[in-house]
Formats: C-alpha cells, sequence, structure tokens
C-alpha cells in the first residue's frame, strides 16, 4: 500500500520542478504501476528504491546529453551496495548503494551529521575511496578525473553508443555503457513521461 500511495503522490500531480505545473499526462500512475510491479523486485523497498531511483537518473542522463555538447562531462555510478549506513539498522530495511553513501567514501569520517553513526571504511572500501578522493582532486586540478586520458574513468560523450559512464564499485570500478545505463533504470519508459 505504501508503494502505491508513493506512486500516486508523486505521479499523480504535477510534473514540473518542485510540483509546479504541467501536470504528468492522465494515466501516468497506472502506467508506473504497470511498470514496476512489486512481483519483479525481492522487497516492496527495492521496488520502491528502483521508483525513486531511476526517473532521477534518467533526467541526470538527459541533461548530461545536453551538457556534454559543450563542455566535457563525466557520468557515474555510485555502486557498492556495502557501503556503512549512517544511521541505526533497521529491521528488514537495506541501505544498500543508498544517496549519500559515497559522501564518506571522499569525505574521511563523514557520517551524515549529528544523528549519524560513524564507521571505518573496511580494507576495499579504503581502496575504493582513494581511487574516488584521487578522481575528485584531479579533476579540480585538470577538468578530467583521470589527469589526462579517459581511463579509468571515460568521458560521457552524450552519443548513445559511445557513452560510458563509471560504475564505483569494489573490488574494482568499471565502465558501464548508454545502453546498459539505460536498461538499469528504463529510461525509455521514463522518456515517455518525464518533462523537462
Amino acid at each position: 500500500e505504501g508503494f502505491k500511495t508513493y506512486a500516486a503522490k508523486t505521479y499523480g500531480g504535477n510534473a514540473g520542478p518542485g510540483g509546479s505545473p504541467p501536470a504528468y499526462p492522465k494515466g501516468t500512475v497506472e502506467a508506473v504501476l504497470a511498470h514496476y510491479p512489486l512481483k519483479n523486485y525481492p522487497t516492496p523497498q527495492r521496488a520502491q528504491n528502483a521508483l525513486m531511483t531511476d526517473p532521477l537518473l534518467c533526467r541526470a542522463r538527459h541533461v548530461g546529453r545536453i551538457l556534454a555538447q559543450r563542455v566535457p562531462v563525466y557520468g557515474y555510478r555510485f555502486d557498492e551496495i556495502t557501503a556503512p549506513s549512517y544511521f541505526a539498522a533497521m529491521p528488514g530495511y537495506e541501505p544498500r548503494a543508498y544517496h549519500t553513501a559515497d559522501l564518506q567514501f571522499l569525505f574521511a569520517g563523514y557520517h551524515g551529521g549529528p544523528e549519524g553513526i560513524p564507521h571505518p571504511l573496511n580494507k576495499a572500501q579504503q581502496k575504493l575511496s582513494d581511487e574516488m578522493v584521487s578522481a575528485w582532486a584531479n579533476f579540480a586540478r585538470s577538468g578530467n578525473p583521470n589527469g589526462s586520458g579517459d581511463h579509468p574513468w571515460p568521458r560521457f560523450t552524450g552519443e548513445d553508443r559511445t557513452s560510458l559512464y563509471l560504475s564505483q564499485n569494489i573490488p574494482a570500478s568499471t565502465a558501464l555503457t548508454d545502453a546498459d545505463f539505460v536498461a538499469r533504470h528504463q529510461c525509455g519508459f521514463w522518456e515517455t513521461i518525464l518533462v523537462y
């Protein structure tokens, strides 16, 4: 019921920034629920995670494609699902690669604010952290997270066949094609619904 309520509240009103007009097309809630049936996910939480995350990432892809026509763009996904959670364990809840989980990999000791619980990174997580910090420092210094070249973090071109993202993960970060990204996040579906 919570999943249906979330879908109705999110996609039953306005589609613009901050809930401004225009409205989502009639039938959007039904289309979303049909496209994200709970039976396709191991838990309702995972279904809601997909329903919350996919449209955000498809919007980011859309913006990245526009920007890549004018400036260098480097796309990524933080995919490390064993990242420590800032909060106490909640029965039945899996944090996985949650929003902001990557911050503790970029800023040593970050733990989500005054109510968060600090957790040290394990050896594999620390290795990923070192790679991420190096990439961000390179980007700040040169505009390229690699320092130079396109490896290991490929440049996002905005073209369907050549665009790549960096999947930041353990044991190693890898390139993710645009086609894989589109399939994972149902961007073909969301392109028919999202308002840009």
